[in-house]
């Protein structure tokens, strides 16, 4: 039997099911880390922009990439994130796709495990 793809397209369900969550879990995480102000970020499986908006209202960032391999999560994302810090942006191919590395500071995943769970040793 193969293996199904776990898929969350819908950014307005994603929300009501983990966007409290995602914003605890978010304040924590900074809380923790205590980023210094304009860094330039890039939130890899950035969703609806949950994690990605506390990134732009508490770290004061430079810029912020948001990708993701979802749409339905990208323009809810875009409708949260009013601002010329933030991008967001489909990935389109699996690993490697033209990521602005070579500029970022920091490089976040927040809670994102599920989807690399395959390629890691458990």
């Amino acid at each position: 039997m193969a293996e199904q793809e776990i898929r969350f397209d819908d950014g307005a369900a994603y929300e009501r099911m983990m966007g409290i969550w995602s914003r605890i879990a978010g304040d924590v995480f900074l809380d923790w880390l205590a980023p210094r102000a304009g860094l330039r970020w890039i939130d890899a499986g950035c969703g609806n922009g949950a994690f990605t908006e506390l990134i732009v209202a508490r770290c004061a960032p430079a810029e912020v990439h948001g990708i993701d391999r979802s749409e339905g999560q990208l323009s809810f994302a875009r409708t949260r994130l009013a601002t010329d810090v933030a991008e967001l942006e489909l990935l389109k191919t699996r690993v490697r796709s033209r990521l602005p590395g070579d500029r970022a500071g920091s490089v976040t995943a927040n809670a994102h495990a599920n989807a690399i769970r395959g390629h890691m040793p458990m």
